[in-house]
């Protein structure tokens, strides 16, 4: 378990996971030269952590299991790839506020989805706003035959149409 500190301007990835299961919680990580969180492996617990002002991607993980619950994700910065990656199967990602990051280059986006979801995964009751991309999620999942269920998130706007301009 990592919890209650201060993760601040480390040459590297502020925490590399190395394999679960790992429970991450109540951290403030804050510019980290190698990104936020990174690493692989299943049961990852990351909750109630604030993760701000990477220059290069924030969250990234791989691997099957992942929680990812009640975090702020906020004032990061990536070139040519997403703030947050996420390539795995068994996703509850939901209640995290997502705001004022900044993916920049042609395929911009806030958050990349990918590998193995499925139907019971969840990104629900997030807050996303403030956010400059072309997307502020990006769902590219092999297997076709599940869509995301993101319901029941606020975009910082109302107009369906926009909202859904913000989602690929």
């Amino acid at each position: 378990s990592i919890s209650t500190n201060v993760i601040v301007n480390n040459g590297g990835v502020g925490i590399s996971i190395g394999g679960g299961p790992v429970t991450i919680t109540n951290n403030i990580i804050l510019n980290n030269a190698g990104g936020g969180i990174s690493g692989d492996g299943g049961a990852i617990n990351i909750t109630g952590n604030i993760i701000a002002d990477q220059k290069v991607i924030a969250v990234s993980i791989s691997g099957a299991g992942v929680t990812f619950s009640k975090n702020s994700v906020v004032h990061n910065e990536a070139t040519g790839g997403p703030i947050f990656s996420l390539s795995t199967g068994y996703q509850y990602v939901n209640h995290n506020t997502w705001v004022g990051n900044k993916s920049l280059g042609s395929a911009s986006k806030i958050i990349s989805v990918s590998g193995g979801a499925g139907s019971n995964d969840s990104w629900s009751y997030n807050n996303f706003f403030a956010n400059s991309s072309i997307y502020d999620l990006a769902y590219g999942n092999s297997n076709t035959s599940f869509n995301l269920n993101a319901k029941n998130n606020w975009w910082g706007i109302t107009s369906d149409f926009s909202i859904q301009a913000k989602i690929f």
